[in-house]
């Protein structure tokens, strides 16, 4: 199921902004949509790292990348538990 969750999410992020948003925008639009703010500036770096470790030839791919990247923001326990 958290798969199935992850690509939705995934697909969201990469259909709601225009294709011109950059991937810091989307990752920012991704933690807004499941964290209701922004990433901080460790959040965005490390984004940013897990992205550059695949390959960015073709859009099926960048499914798959935003996808994984999707199912671990909600396998954070920041998403999980309620403060």
């Amino acid at each position: 199921m958290l798969a199935t969750v992850a690509q939705k999410l995934a697909e969201r992020v990469l259909t709601s902004l225009p294709t011109t948003a950059s991937q810091a925008q989307r990752v920012q639009f991704a933690y807004g949509l499941v964290f209701s703010r922004s990433p901080s500036e460790a959040e965005q770096k490390a984004a940013s790292e897990f992205f550059t470790k695949f390959p960015k030839n073709n859009s099926a791919n960048a499914t798959t990348v935003w996808t994984s990247f999707c199912r671990a923001l909600l396998a954070s326990a920041e998403f999980r538990y309620l403060n």
